[in-house]
């Protein structure tokens, strides 16, 4: 059965468990949807978790389709993006050794779409975590997918809209400041990547249950 997923920015770990089946589609005909993890992601720094967003072109007198969505420059949302995880991150076991690969990830190009953007930054975590999962995309926008597993709104940090997913279990594991904050679950893959290194692979492959 395939999984329908939306394009996300520094996907959270749930949605890397259901890229690593190598049966997700993400959402490339649908309509821009602001306010979700298609231009966003939750980190946890030493004030709590912080979400970090990309800023678009928002054109609030028509549908904006996702793959035409346009990024807005006019802040420099790249550098404060890097500013805010290096700060996060730098105690961190592994932030050493990640970290030139996920600044060049967010930093190192200036895209002119979000997709465009959002599948570059996929691609290279998934080269991180040494996953070889091929993205897929749809060719066409189908409301509902009959005998398949629609996510596409259903990863959510909202309650009331994320789906009931039995097929995850959001992983416990050491996370920079576990010492005074509680922890977090299900933030974007990054915070598994600098704080669990190698291992990060096998626990989001753990982390999915068929």
């Amino acid at each position: 059965m395939s999984i329908v997923l939306s394009m996300a920015y520094l996907g959270n770990i749930q949605y890397f468990s259901k890229l690593a089946t190598g049966r997700a589609v993400i959402e490339a005909c649908e309509n821009f949807q602001k306010q979700t993890y298609r231009n966003h992601c939750r980190i946890m720094t030493a004030g709590g978790i912080k979400v970090l967003t990309v800023p678009v072109v928002w054109d609030h007198n028509r549908k904006m389709p996702i793959a035409h969505v346009e990024i807005d420059y006019a802040l420099p949302w790249q550098r404060t993006h890097w500013r805010t995880i290096r700060a996060a991150y730098a105690s961190s076991p592994y932030f050493e050794h990640y970290a030139p690969h996920v600044e060049e990830l967010i930093c190192g190009v200036r895209y002119g779409e979000l997709f465009e953007l959002n599948n570059a930054v996929t691609k290279g975590l998934l080269g991180i975590l040494k996953m070889d999962a091929e993205l897929k995309f749809t060719t066409e926008y189908i409301p509902e997918y009959p005998g398949k597993e629609d996510f596409r709104d259903g990863i959510s940090h909202k309650p009331r809209l994320a789906a009931h997913d039995p097929s995850f279990e959001a992983p416990k594991y050491y996370q920079v400041f576990n010492e005074r904050l509680p922890f977090a679950a299900n933030l974007s893959v990054l915070d598994l990547i600098f704080c669990e290194g190698p291992s990060a692979r096998d626990i989001i492959l753990e982390s999915y249950k068929d």
